[in-house]
């Protein structure tokens, strides 16, 4: 991880703490992935309609959300490339972060301090 991302995950407190899975599962259900998206500027319409992937080239707008069996949100990108994952997956890849910062950050974003 270079220096600049480092610095940045310090300012904004991502490594001050470690979140308990309460947290992130409380994270995981008050930040949906349409909201995840929505928030980052990211294939606003992607729970809608198949979208263009924001992490890779494909030739027919194939990323998209969907619920899973259990009522969570989910995404899929193509069978190509095989990504698919919820919230913390999604910004862990969107972000380069791991999973820890990913959870780290969701927390933050739900505002669990």
């Amino acid at each position: 991880m270079s220096g600049d991302s480092e610095s940045y995950l310090e300012a904004t407190g991502i490594f001050k703490r470690r979140y308990t899975a309460e947290e992130i599962q409380r994270a995981l259900t008050t930040v949906s992935l349409p909201d995840l998206l929505g928030r980052l500027g990211d294939a606003p319409h992607a729970s809608e309609k198949p979208v263009w992937s924001p992490f890779h080239w494909t030739k027919r707008p194939k990323f998209q959300l969907f619920r899973s069996e259990n009522g969570s949100w989910q995404y899929r990108c193509c069978k190509r490339c095989g990504m698919k994952g919820d919230q913390i997956d999604y910004l862990r890849l969107r972000c380069n972060l791991t999973r820890d910062e990913a959870a780290a950050k969701l927390c933050r974003l739900a505002g669990i301090e």
